[in-house]
């Protein structure tokens, strides 16, 4: 009868596992994060995150007002994952749509940067992005290395300088020198 009992309520715990804090916070975190890394449940006809949307408007004009919602919404996300308790924090990012949100948003920023050509010089690694989208990007990049192993830091890297687009025809030191991987955030 005991060993019933305990299968029975291992079995509870398993598959019904008791509501942490780390739960709690992240339901906060998901609610505010609405629409913007989460569809809104009450809108079934939108087929995109409001992440998709901007980034997507943002890719096809590549102009500061175009990608005012995309940087807006990523200031914001990393503001609200910087809300979550330390012990939690690994547990959220970790999880798909938003690591995903966080290595794509910087990916796509670096791409921004670039261009469709590699940029003229060291000078020009910014491109078009002011100080406003590069304070966005600053604290999007150290909340990625914070938050994630040194090697996922370094495939990243390496991953996203060899697909700037021309990239491969300055080599890579130059490639680099011309990137935002050489712009010094100030944190």
């Amino acid at each position: 009868m005991g060993g019933s009992l305990a299968i029975g309520l291992f079995l509870i715990l398993l598959f019904n596992p008791p509501h942490t804090a780390c739960d709690s916070q992240f339901e906060i975190f998901q609610k505010s994060e609405t629409p913007f890394l989460y569809k809104d449940a009450a809108k079934k006809f939108d087929l995109d995150t409001g992440y998709e949307k901007t980034k997507k408007m943002c890719a096809e004009n590549r102009l500061p007002g175009s990608c005012f919602q995309f940087f807006e919404g990523i200031r914001l996300l990393v503001k609200d994952l910087k809300t979550i308790s330390l012990e939690c924090r690994p547990k959220i990012s970790a999880r798909s749509e938003v690591s995903n949100a966080l290595w794509d948003g910087l990916g796509f920023i670096f791409e921004l940067a670039w261009g469709t050509t590699p940029p003229k010089s060291y000078y020009d690694k910014a491109g078009w992005l002011d100080s406003t989208h590069m304070t966005i990007f600053c604290d999007l990049q150290k909340f990625v290395q914070d938050s994630f192993s040194q090697d996922d830091w370094v495939q990243f890297r390496e991953k996203t300088l060899t697909s700037l687009p021309g990239a491969n025809t300055i080599g890579r030191a130059e490639a680099w020198n011309r990137s935002l991987f050489t712009l010094k955030c100030q944190m």
